[in-house]
């Protein structure tokens, strides 16, 4: 929230009511395949790399190989988040929104995948940045 405005803000994107809360897969034509997925527990062990994640609508969160890609990690589904989580030694460096299939952006896109890391015992808050910040709100800016 900023300030006294019911409004939620974060790093980039469209900071308005007007930002999407869901994402579909934009190459449906893409379809999903199999996915080798981690627990969190897994990853928090001592781990370092990348790894995809996607936030499903449920709000559950779901890791694999940045190889297997967003679609076969959602199963096709709609996402609340996508993007690469950087991790150190089991530590969340970075999350960001990374997803050629998903193109999420906004603030609740970045609420969403720090909310899920942070629920599966990450400390995530602050850590997610927009790689691209997606399109200016059509309504706050007029034609």
């Amino acid at each position: 929230m900023a300030g006294a405005s019911p409004v939620l803000v974060h790093n980039s994107g469209i900071p308005c009511e007007h930002a999407p809360r869901t994402f579909s897969n934009l190459i449906p034509e893409d379809k999903p395949g199999w996915a080798r997925t981690f627990d969190p527990k897994t990853i928090q062990s001592g781990r370092s790399g990348n790894f995809a994640y996607v936030v499903l609508e449920d709000h559950t969160l779901v890791i694999g190989k940045t190889t297997d890609g967003h679609v076969s990690l959602a199963g096709g589904k709609d996402v609340l988040a996508a993007g690469v989580a950087r991790i150190r030694s089991g530590k969340i460096i970075e999350l960001n929104n990374d997803s050629g299939h998903y193109r999420p952006y906004g603030p609740y896109a970045g609420q969403a995948a720090e909310d899920a890391f942070n629920e599966a015992g990450w400390d995530a808050t602050g850590k997610y940045v927009e790689k691209w910040p997606g399109p200016a709100c059509p309504v706050c800016t007029g034609p």
